[in-house]
């Protein structure tokens, strides 16, 4: 009789497991759905909204009821993205690792860690726009080729024109017509002029270093990275403001890599069973000259705990 019941409660026990399971990948996967969808769609409308004006931005989930957080990407330098006087000063004040560990596409940090730069994630990412301004020719008819597109030799040859301070182009216009392409080329590529990064966000060690870089002809790059360090702990550096406190012109080429604006946001979130993440960044309608900005969701992760 024991024995009896010892099966009938072990194969009752096997059951209760089996529809525990069931129940956790059922809510695993309703989570995943809702943070995919719904969530990010969301953030995705805040954004287009300017309703969240400070970043990094915490926030509360009542779903999930957990908090989430925004980090703006574009303060740091995509480490795939990287014109080679960018990457030879980048070594010479030991903030970038040697050539070897970079031969290939990054697609996670962890190919790095054998570079022994400390803070590396203060100064890196893998998400930025491509600006046509100050990518390399090379890297640039690399690029374009496997997209199937071909920028002209109009295109090159007005780069290689405005020499190694001036921007190539200032807006699309003239791009586009030098460039023999139509916008909607373009549009689905990261191409563009934006500045790839946002000056009030950058770590002050990068900024300083990036304003030192030879090519930028910047004078008292320390003292010009203090100045901007200071006043955007009170409010947001303007496009106009920063061309003031560098006093440069508007076709200089340090504003190619250094502007005002911030096009990709990084999304994390923890729930009680896993981790959610997710990129997100501006579409990529500047060509059609759209004053409105609209985000989408370019990257989604799920990481059991």
């Amino acid at each position: 009789m024991f024995f009896l019941v010892s099966i009938i409660f072990g194969f009752e026990m096997r059951i209760k497991n089996v529809e525990k399971k069931t129940r956790n990948l059922i809510e695993y996967e309703q989570n995943r759905n809702y943070f995919s969808n719904d969530f990010l769609n969301r953030i995705c409308e805040e954004l287009e909204s300017e309703s969240m004006t400070t970043f990094p931005y915490k926030g509360f989930d009542d779903y999930f009821q957990s908090f989430y957080y925004i980090s703006p990407l574009s303060g740091k330098l995509n480490v795939n993205f990287l014109p080679e006087s960018i990457k030879k000063h980048l070594r010479s004040v030991n903030m970038l690792c040697d050539e070897k560990f970079l031969s290939n596409n990054i697609t996670d940090f962890k190919q790095m860690f054998d570079c022994g730069i400390e803070n590396m994630e203060n100064y890196f990412s893998l998400y930025s726009f491509f600006n046509l301004n100050i990518t390399d020719a090379k890297d640039l008819k690399y690029i374009s080729n496997s997209l199937g597109l071909d920028l002209g030799d109009n295109f090159y040859r007005q780069k290689k024109l405005c020499g190694k301070n001036k921007v190539a182009y200032r807006n699309y216009d003239q791009l586009i017509l030098d460039s023999g392409i139509v916008s909607m080329d373009l549009h689905n590529t990261f191409f563009n002029l934006e500045p790839v990064l946002d000056v009030n966000y950058i770590d002050k060690k990068l900024l300083t270093v990036i304003l030192s870089c030879p090519d930028f002809s910047i004078n008292n790059p320390a003292s010009k990275a203090s100045v901007i360090c200071s006043e955007r702990n009170n409010k947001k550096i303007t496009s106009e403001r920063l061309r003031q406190i560098l006093r440069v012109n508007e076709d200089a080429l340090v504003l190619g890599f250094i502007g005002s604006k911030t096009y990709f946001y990084e999304i994390s979130m923890s729930k009680s069973d896993m981790n959610c993440s997710a990129i997100i960044c501006c579409e990529n309608n500047f060509y059609e000259k759209k004053s409105k900005l609209s985000f989408r969701i370019v990257e989604v992760k799920f990481e059991k705990k």
